[in-house]
C-alpha cells in the first residue's frame, strides 16, 4: 500500500489585504498530492510575518497570539491525519478537510462531551411518556450520570490548568469530545470510584452511558476512533442479601411504637410474599387484583422497568395486610383515583424514605443486613428457590425479560444443602452398623 502523506502550509497573500492593511492567514493542504486552501480565520500585519517560519515575529500581544492559534491549528491537523490513518479508510483532501471541518466545530457545544449528553437527554426526553419510549426513572439516570461527567470535567480541568471552578465554566462546556481516549475513560473511573465513592458496577454503569455517546460521534463520523474498542466493562458477581426464615419470623414478631415502621415494616413484608419492586407495590392498584374460577386472588400487573406482565398468587399475609389499609382516610384526589380503580393500595412513602425506614427496623430487629425493598424482592425469589419452585415460574412471577436474569436467584443456601441432603441421609447412613462392628 502507498504510504500516505500530508502537509500544511501556513501562507498570507499580500496584494490581497483586508481593508484594515491586515492580510488573512490561509492553509494550503496537500494530501497524497491533492491541494486544497481555506482561511484559517487568524489576521496578521503583514510586515510582522515570517514566510520560512510560517509565523509572526516579534513579542507584541498580536504575534503571540496570533501564533498560538496557528500552533494550535497544526496541532489538530495533526492529530486529525494521525487518527484517520488508524481508522484504514482511504483518505482524500477532500475528507480529511470534512473531517477536520467537524473537528473544528467540536471545540463548540454541538460537539463537546456536554453538548452530546445534552443532545442524548433530549432525544430521551422525547421518548418518556410514549407506547415504545421510556420512563421518566430512566431519564433521570441520563440526567444523574451527565452531571457526574460535568463534576469530572472541572476536576479534570482544574488539574491540567489550575484554573478555579468559576473561570471554568465555558472552558468546561466546550471541551471536545476527541479529548476521551483510554487515559481520559481511566481517569474518569478513578474519579467515580475516589472522588463519588462509586462501588465498581456503580461506576461501570457511568461509563456505560460515556460509551454511548462516544458510540453516537463515532457512528456520524464526528471522530473515526473509538476508544471503547478495546475496552471492556465488566460487572462483578454480587451476592444478593435476602431474609433468612427465621428473620422474616423477627419481622412479624416485632410491634413498633410508630405508624410509620409499623407501615414500612408491611409494605417490606408484602414485597416478600410477591416479589413486587418498590415502583410496582408503589402503583398497585385494585385495578391490579383480579380473582379466579376457584375462587383464588392474583395480582395481575405490568412491571414499570420491563412493562412484562407479572403474575403473582396472593398468600394470607399480603391479603392480611391489604385489608390492614383497605379503610385509610381519602382525599379529593384518591377519591377520584378509587372511582377509576387506581388509587393506591398500600401507603408507599419515597423510595429513600423507605429504605432509611428500614435501617431503623433492621437494627430494632436485630438483623444484620441491609433491608431495602430489593431485598424483599430477592427474598421473595430465593425462598421460591429453595421450597422448590421451577425457574420458569419464578421468571414469570417476576416479570423478567430473560430467564438468565432469574437464574442469579438460583445460589445454593445452606438450608437448601440441609433440606437436599435429608432426601438421601438414610441412604448414606445404611451402612453405619455395619461399619461399627468392624
Amino acid at each position: 500500500m502507498q504510504k500516505q502523506t500530508s502537509k500544511a502550509l501556513f501562507l498570507i497573500r499580500e496584494n490581497r489585504l483586508l481593508k484594515n492593511g491586515k492580510a488573512s492567514v490561509r492553509i494550503r493542504l496537500t494530501v497524497n498530492g491533492e491541494r486544497l486552501e481555506w482561511n484559517t480565520g487568524v489576521v496578521v500585519t503583514p510586515e510582522n510575518w515570517n514566510r520560512t517560519a510560517q509565523r509572526m515575529v516579534g513579542r507584541t500581544r498580536e504575534a503571540e497570539e496570533a501564533n498560538r492559534k496557528i500552533i494550535a491549528i497544526n496541532k489538530r491537523l495533526g492529530e486529525a491525519f494521525a487518527e484517520l490513518l488508524e481508522s484504514g479508510d482511504e483518505i482524500t483532501v477532500d475528507n480529511f478537510y470534512s473531517y477536520y471541518s467537524k473537528e473544528e466545530e467540536s471545540s463548540g457545544k454541538l460537539y463537546s462531551i456536554l453538548g452530546l449528553y445534552d443532545k442524548k437527554i433530549e432525544e430521551k426526553q422525547r421518548l418518556v411518556g410514549t407506547k415504545t419510549g421510556i420512563k421518566t426513572s430512566t431519564l433521570k439516570k441520563y440526567i444523574f450520570t451527565r452531571n457526574k461527567m460535568e463534576m469530572f470535567l472541572y476536576e479534570w480541568k482544574k488539574q491540567t490548568t489550575g484554573a478555579t471552578k468559576a473561570s471554568l465554566k465555558d472552558s468546561i462546556s466546550s471541551i471536545s469530545i476527541r479529548s476521551v481516549n483510554y487515559e481520559f475513560i481511566k481517569e474518569y473511573e478513578l474519579f467515580l470510584k475516589s472522588r463519588c465513592n462509586c462501588g465498581h458496577n456503580t461506576a461501570m454503569k457511568h461509563l456505560w452511558y460515556l460509551k454511548q455517546i462516544v458510540e453516537d460521534a463515532f457512528k456520524s463520523k464526528v471522530i473515526h476512533n473509538d476508544p471503547f474498542r478495546y475496552m471492556q466493562l465488566p460487572y462483578k458477581k454480587v451476592d444478593r442479601e435476602f431474609l433468612e426464615e427465621h428473620e422474616i419470623k423477627m419481622l412479624i414478631a416485632k410491634s413498633f411504637d410508630t405508624k410509620r415502621l409499623d407501615q414500612v415494616r408491611d409494605i417490606f413484608l408484602f414485597c416478600c410474599y410477591t416479589g413486587l419492586s418498590y415502583s410496582d407495590v408503589a402503583n398497585l392498584s385494585e385495578s391490579h387484583i383480579f380473582e379466579d374460577a376457584a375462587g383464588k386472588r392474583w395480582i395481575k400487573i405490568n412491571r414499570q422497568k420491563t412493562n412484562i406482565e407479572s403474575i403473582i398468587p396472593l398468600f394470607d399475609i399480603p391479603e392480611i395486610i391489604l385489608k390492614k389499609y383497605a379503610n385509610c382516610s381519602f382525599t379529593a384526589s384518591s377519591l377520584k383515583q378509587l372511582y377509576e380503580q387506581k388509587r393506591p393500595l398500600l401507603p408507599v412513602c419515597s423510595n429513600q424514605k423507605m429504605n432509611a425506614y428500614l435501617k431503623e427496623i433492621s437494627s430494632l430487629c436485630n438483623i444484620n443486613k441491609t433491608l431495602t425493598t430489593h431485598c424483599a424482592r430477592h427474598t421473595f425469589a430465593t425462598y421460591c428457590i429453595l421450597i422448590g419452585i421451577s425457574i420458569e415460574s419464578i421468571s414469570r412471577m417476576l416479570g423478567h425479560t430473560n430467564i438468565k436474569t432469574t437464574q442469579i436467584y438460583a445460589r445454593i443456601t445452606r438450608a437448601k444443602v440441609d433440606k437436599e441432603m435429608l432426601k438421601v441421609k438414610d441412604e448414606l447412613n445404611k451402612y453405619t452398623t455395619l461399619y461399627s462392628q468392624s
